[in-house]
């Protein structure tokens, strides 16, 4: 499906996140190895994958989060995982 230089080691960081209606979510959002949250929410895609707490993937409209906030207040990424989720 994809050229194996496409796939890329991500990070798993859990967060508490708020949309703008107001629903609350607790999960993951995935990063690239040394991104911070900031850093994504900043980049140029409009939307990112979120895991919620039941392991579903949801892919968010970056526009539509009000808040969000890393679990452990020490770490806005966390260490590398399997870039072949799933497979």
């Amino acid at each position: 499906m994809f050229a194996s230089d496409q796939v890329k080691a991500k990070s798993k960081v859990e967060v508490e996140l708020v949309l703008s209606d107001g629903t609350a979510l607790k999960g993951h959002l995935f990063l690239s190895v040394q991104q911070r949250i900031l850093d994504s929410l900043n980049d140029e895609r409009a939307f990112v994958p979120f895991e919620d707490a039941e392991n579903v993937l949801t892919v968010l409209n970056k526009s539509a989060i009000t808040r969000i906030k890393p679990v452990d207040q020490g770490m806005d990424h966390a260490a590398p995982i399997s870039p072949h989720i799933g497979h």
